[in-house]
């Protein structure tokens, strides 16, 4: 199992818990693998993080490496980050549409809601579960993306 990050830190605790066999410090949209070379790859709330351009460019990357199965994960709303967190701020926003025009088929996770305060998180947390069942048939109404192609 090989991990892909830019972030060192990110890196770090990896290494020190041994989440994966392999660690490659590499920025995207590029993938560092071989045409073919991974058999499934998982790409869980990554692509909000890119432009949209090169979201797309990493999509075609996931299309040249993968031999059987790729997820994409991603919020179904667009996250303003707070001041500071120029790192991990969210640069597009991605619909079901989107992937399915790229060959995905698209899965809703949960009940696509505003952001709300703790006071509220209970009543969220209730609502992504009841809705969940629904959102998974119609992805649009979902608080996140599953998205899954197959190559083989």
């Amino acid at each position: 199992m090989i991990g892909v990050d830019v972030n060192e830190e990110s890196l770090f605790f990896c290494r020190k818990h041994k989440i994966y066999d392999k660690l490659v410090k590499h920025k995207l949209p590029l993938l560092p693998f071989k045409s073919k070379s991974i058999d499934f790859l998982i790409c869980s709330e990554v692509i909000e993080h890119l432009s949209k351009k090169d979201g797309l460019k990493l999509l075609n990357e996931i299309d040249r490496v993968c031999r059987e199965r790729a997820v994409v994960t991603t919020p179904n709303i667009f996250f303003h980050n707070p001041p500071g967190t120029e790192a991990d701020k969210h640069r597009s926003n991605w619909q079901a549409s989107n992937f399915s025009q790229s060959g995905y088929r698209v899965y809703g996770l949960g009940l696509r809601t505003p952001l709300l305060s703790n006071s509220f998180l209970k009543i969220k947390q209730a609502l992504y579960y009841f809705f969940t069942p629904v959102s998974y048939f119609f992805p649009n109404f979902g608080g996140y993306l599953f998205c899954v192609k197959d190559f083989s």
